[in-house]
Formats: C-alpha cells, structure tokens, sequence
C-alpha cells in the first residue's frame, strides 16, 4: 500500500489545487488558512490522504492473523510510519506551524 500511497498523492493534488483556486488562496498558504471553509477542506484532505496506510495497516493485520508473521508484521510497520509522516506532519504543522 506504500507505493499505492504515492499514486494516491498524485490523483489528491489536482483536488487540493482546485481547493486553493476556490478558496482563492496562492501557491505558497495552506488551506487552514482560509478560515472554517479551508479547516474543512484541510480536514477532507487529511482524511483521503489517510486511505491507502489505513487499508494497508489493515491487510498487515489480517497477513498475521492468517499467520503470515514477517510480512504482516512489516506491512503493519511500514503502513503506519508513512500514516504517521504524511498525515500526522501537516495536522502537527498546521498547529504549531
């Protein structure tokens, strides 16, 4: 689900692009800057960037329950340290940044 992940990115970026343009921000402000309507769409964001380290930390669980050890245990692992660096970097961004 990692590379998964970075396709993922690819087709949320034209969407995020469209979300600037509406909320009539430029290239370099984020969208939690725009007030409650760009807190949303930053939320929305966050949330389908969460999908694919979310299905892939749930298809490791499911490799260990049918006793895949290894492999259940590195899908797991891997899954959540990309969860963790991009989604949870922004959200910690967005509030201390």
């Amino acid at each position: 689900m990692v590379p998964t992940l970075l396709g993922w990115m690819l087709l949320l970026m034209p969407v995020g692009w469209a979300l600037q343009s509406a909320l009539s921000l430029d290239d370099t402000q984020m969208l939690y800057e725009a007030g409650a309507f760009g807190v949303a769409a930053f939320v929305i964001m966050n949330v389908l960037l969460a999908v694919p380290p979310t299905v892939g930390v749930a298809l490791g669980v499911e490799a260990r329950r049918l006793d895949e050890r290894r492999l259940g245990t590195i899908g797991v692992a891997a899954n959540a340290v990309a969860a963790v660096w991009f989604v949870l970097g922004p959200v910690l961004a967005a509030l201390f940044g």
